[in-house]
């Protein structure tokens, strides 16, 4: 996910020894706001591939020709899956017990 750019303006700079510094532009900042989510995923070498899936859903396993390649399909596989497009989807989850 792109981290998105969001302008927001700034108060007018006060001059306190400045006339007729009234009618500046405002300034503007970039604010960074960061989209990123984390989840876990379970990953192995098996001789040239990688392989893995997401803790959340492990019934979907992928493979990848080196780890950042591996990285890259379970983000799409992330995506698939909490979009809604694959319908019925089973989740891992953690249950608290006494």
């Amino acid at each position: 996910m792109v981290p998105t750019r969001v302008q927001q303006p700034l108060r007018d700079v006060p001059f306190a020894d400045c006339r007729g510094c009234l009618g500046l532009p405002r300034f503007r900042r970039w604010v960074l706001l960061s989209a990123v989510k984390h989840t876990g995923f379970v990953y192995w070498q098996d001789g040239e591939m990688w392989l893995g899936y997401l803790e959340e859903f492990p019934d979907y396993l992928t493979q990848g020709d080196s780890l950042a390649d591996l990285e890259a399909h379970l983000r799409d596989i992330y995506e698939d899956v909490t979009s809604g497009k694959i319908p019925q989807v089973r989740r891992r989850a953690e249950l608290a017990v006494a």
